[in-house]
């Protein structure tokens, strides 16, 4: 619907977007690509007697790690290069078609192979953003499977009736995959050291490990008007996810002493 879809716009333009590509994907590998050698290395090929070469190929991979995406550049030749692809946090290698997915202007695979030869950017860069995208689909699965995830938060026992028992299975199947990117590292802080903390690899993971921690606080609630899992921050008395649900409840009230009203005095 065309409210639904300026909504989600406006959610994309304040937030951001997901992040699913580097949530779903932990390595990258590039197609080799042919570079003129560089001149610092070709003194040093002179200076020992040796005719340097031309050009040089290289093959760049990226890989996720607890503090972000690191970089690195292997020379290969020809015969030596890996298969590119991508590494799935499901542990399966595809190949680059799936990262040319969240890349809209590269040509769809089945007009041109443009998307075994892109130079991908390394993901979280400023150039990674400037030509990453998300479908809306995966964008609204996504945002689905967070919110089964939040709604299972609010299972408090071992799972015996079926409703927890469903709760038991969207924490297994959904809140794991979500939590993957979130790495174990360390800070410097002024004046105390190196801290503990926690690295995100992507927006989803971010909302999925503050919901997480926030269920000890009691703060995650459910709208009693339209039934949404919310949270309720530092106003434990806060009852509603919205001004709108509120308004919605305030007036049903009214009504309610209003017919109330009415049949006492009538």
């Amino acid at each position: 619907m065309d409210d639904s879809k300026t909504m989600i716009v406006q959610w994309c333009h304040e937030q951001g977007l997901l992040g699913l590509m580097p949530h779903s994907i932990s390595q990258v590998v590039l197609a080799p690509h042919v570079e003129k050698f560089p001149k610092s290395d070709a003194i040093v090929h002179k200076k020992a007697g040796n005719r340097p070469p031309s050009s040089i190929q290289w093959q760049v991979q990226y890989a996720r790690t607890s503090r972000g995406w690191s970089e690195s550049r292997l020379p290969t030749a020809s015969r030596g290069a890996i298969e590119p692809g991508v590494l799935t946090q499901r542990g399966t290698y595809e190949s680059l078609q799936h990262l040319a997915h969240f890349f809209p202007k590269v040509a769809r695979p089945d007009i041109s192979d443009e998307w075994k030869t892109h130079r991908y950017p390394l993901p979280l860069t400023p150039k990674f953003w400037s030509e990453y995208g998300e479908s809306l689909s995966d964008f609204l699965f996504a945002a689905h499977m967070l919110r089964l995830s939040v709604d299972a938060m609010a299972l408090k026992k071992n799972p015996r009736s079926q409703v927890d028992q469903q709760r038991m299975f969207a924490l297994e199947a959904f809140l794991d995959p979500l939590l993957t990117p979130i790495g174990f590292t360390y800070g410097l802080q002024s004046g105390v050291g190196v801290v503990p903390r926690l690295y995100a690899g992507s927006l989803l993971a971010a909302f999925a490990a503050m919901a997480l921690e926030d269920v000890p606080k009691g703060q995650i609630k459910r709208c009693p008007v339209c039934g949404s899992p919310f949270v309720a921050g530092a106003h434990q008395q806060t009852l509603y996810c919205s001004k709108r649900c509120r308004w919605t409840a305030q007036r049903r009230a009214y009504r309610k002493r209003k017919r109330a009203d009415e049949i006492e005095g009538g």
